[in-house]
């Protein structure tokens, strides 16, 4: 799950120790992770100010997992906060580095997450039809209504396998063209823009998938522990998911579309 973060700035405490201070919402599997992952923002050597990440293992001194997950869906992924109180770490802990507010660098690191997202939110729509149109498959009468919106959710599928394999095929022949490079600012945005289509397209999808399941499935899927309940829940988390959230993808996208400079903000 790509977390919602609050900043947090690397100070550096000596040359060898950088000082991680914040607070991390939606930190996945906190619960049980051995070493926890957060976007900081830090200044090297020549006083310029990077994006990066750091790695920071959940036993050093000052991290603090809260249990305090308590959402709509997706409750097994242990999505506690943790608090960063002045964690020191070595420099060596830090990964990627590129200037703030380089949207064409932040892109290529992110390229690949809105698929992570589609696939998830496909993949609950796949498993939930399944499972329901199996037991229509074993009723005597099936009435226009039920077959209908069987009709839709079929069709439905089909475009979202579509879509997910043309976003996945353009980017995977991107990289195979780019092989020692990421490819000119142009490339890396059209590409972020096949892949934030692609999310926001299935994961709108995938909702109407699961909705009309849990309409044909009767009042058995309405109960609590049912499967169908639960794949109601976790499929809204995509719109969610950063990067980028629905509502800042579709700003993305119209700029895309009007053929202006998109902006990440």
């Amino acid at each position: 799950m790509q977390k919602t973060l609050w900043p947090e700035t690397v100070q550096p405490a000596s040359v060898r120790v950088a000082v991680v201070p914040g607070h991390k919402v939606f930190c996945t599997m906190s619960a049980a992770a051995d070493v926890l992952y957060t976007s900081v923002t830090y200044r090297d050597e020549r006083g310029r100010e990077l994006y990066g990440y750091a790695m920071v293992p959940r036993e050093t001194p000052g991290v603090v997992v809260h249990d305090d997950w308590d959402a709509l869906g997706m409750r097994a992924s242990g999505s506690h906060s943790v608090s960063f109180e002045n964690v020191q770490l070595p420099l060596s802990a830090l990964r990627g580095g590129f200037p703030v507010g380089d949207a064409v660098e932040y892109m290529e690191r992110n390229l690949n997450a809105g698929l992570f997202h589609a696939a998830a939110a496909l993949g609950i729509a796949e498993s939930t039809h399944a499972s329901v149109v199996g037991q229509l498959g074993r009723r005597r009468d099936l009435d226009p209504r039920t077959q209908v919106l069987a009709a839709e959710s079929l069709i439905d599928l089909s475009a979202c396998r579509a879509v997910f394999s043309r976003a996945a095929a353009v980017i995977d022949e991107h990289h195979a063209r780019n092989p020692t490079s990421i490819g000119t600012p142009g490339e890396l945005t059209s590409l972020f823009g096949e892949a934030q289509g692609a999310k926001a397209f299935v994961s709108e999808a995938a909702v109407r998938i699961v909705d009309r399941a849990l309409a044909l499935s009767g009042g058995a899927g309405y109960l609590n522990g049912s499967p169908l309940a639960r794949a109601y829940r976790d499929v809204r988390a995509t719109a969610f998911m950063h990067p980028l959230g629905a509502n800042r993808a579709y700003a993305f996208l119209g700029q895309l579309a009007a053929g202006r400079q998109p902006s990440l903000h």
